[in-house]
This record gives structure tokens, sequence and C-alpha cells, in this order.
């Protein structure tokens, strides 16, 4: 079973668990509720699937879809969850040796999936995620300019 870290989850599962209007119910299975009534712990694991459909419920609910606003959500996520948890990233000098530490980041994240970063130029990355989701089809690359 593929898993995701309780880091990437919690904030979903804080969303789902506030709102007393029953708009998230259509979205997640009896398995995802019995795991998001449990403690959610950051460095446990669960299911990736509970993950899922946890962050599609709040995209669909919350965002209805839109996006500029889930955009800007992971941008504000990534930021917050890189600044605290995953300082050690943040800090780095270079650009080769940030990457690097994400992929470990990476992994330390999801049991499952590949991330691949290179330099494609000055301030330039290209990552490379695959083998992560079926959704994603082949996978997606990502090219970053600084």
């Amino acid at each position: 079973m593929r898993k995701a870290k309780g880091s990437m989850f919690i904030m979903f599962v804080k969303a789902i668990r506030a709102d007393k209007s029953g708009a998230f119910d259509k979205y997640l299975t009896d398995s995802d509720r019995e795991v998001i009534s449990q403690v959610i712990l950051q460095s446990g694991w669960y299911p990736y699937e509970t993950y899922k459909n946890c962050f599609k419920a709040v995209a669909e609910v919350m965002a209805n879809n839109d996006p500029k606003t889930l955009i800007e959500w992971g941008r504000e996520y990534g930021e917050a969850t890189m600044s605290s948890i995953y300082k050690t990233v943040v800090k780095k000098d270079d650009v080769v040796s940030a990457m690097d530490t994400y992929q470990n980041v990476f992994k330390s994240q999801f049991d499952f999936g590949e991330i691949k970063c290179d330099v494609t130029g000055d301030n330039e990355l290209e990552i490379t995620i695959s083998g992560f989701d079926k959704d994603l089809n082949n996978g997606i690359t990502l090219l970053l300019a600084g």
C-alpha cells in the first residue's frame, strides 16, 4: 500500500474535521473516515488514497477546483512546510545541494514514486516526478527558474 507522511496530510484533515456541514462527505470513503478520525501525527504514515481523497475534497469544496487558488495554496503550504519541518533544504547555499536534499525530503513524504532534479541553466531546474499517481499519467515535469 502506498503511503503519505502525516506532515503532508494533516492540513487537509484539520479542514475536513472543522466542517460540520457534511460538504466533504461525498469525497470520502468509510476507510478514509476511519483514518481521519484518528490522531494524525506529522511523522506517521497514512494511506495515500486517503490523503488523495482528502486533498480532492478540500480542493473541490474550499477552492472550487480553481487552479489559481490551488497554486497559491501549494505555494503557501510548500513555503510553510519547507521553512518549518524541512528547513534544512531552505538553508542550502547552492541549488544543486538544495535539490539533492529535496529529493530526500520527497522520499520522506511519500514511500513511492521517483523524483529527479536536473540543473538546465543558470538558476533553472527541471524537476520530474514519475511513478507517483496514475492520474498524472506518465508523470509531471516542472521547470523552475529563479
